[in-house]
């Protein structure tokens, strides 16, 4: 009894991990122009960043593209590919997932209702 515990403990653990390794940030007017919650963006870019010693120091100094209009959505998360490569790695490198979502059609902003940031 005492080990399924332990292992339910662990499973739960695991999983919550990842939603508390989630920032989102808004570029621009993205927020406005998807306001309506429909699938009027794409993703602009995807990469990993890498990190050692548990993410001290940065490994990857490249900075990702933002669109040309700049308006956008970053997203930094670790999704459980990167917890497992981390847990290969012992901890000795940690590796992190950047998104940035772009909006599809730059639309005029005035077309839509005054949102407050």
């Amino acid at each position: 009894m005492k080990k399924v515990l332990i292992l339910t403990a662990l499973a739960l653990s695991a999983f919550a991990l990842p939603s508390c390794m989630k920032t989102q940030t808004y570029v621009g007017d993205y927020q406005k122009l998807t306001y309506n919650g429909s699938e009027n963006y794409y993703e602009f870019y995807r990469g990993r960043r890498t990190y050692l010693f548990g993410g001290m120091i940065p490994l990857s100094k490249g900075e990702p593209n933002i669109p040309p209009s700049g308006n956008c959505e970053i997203i930094t998360k670790m999704t459980f590919v990167d917890y497992l490569l981390s847990g290969l790695c012992d901890g000795l490198f940690s590796f992190q997932t950047i998104q940035i979502n772009a909006v599809r059609h730059a639309q005029n902003p005035n077309d839509y209702p005054n949102t407050n940031r």
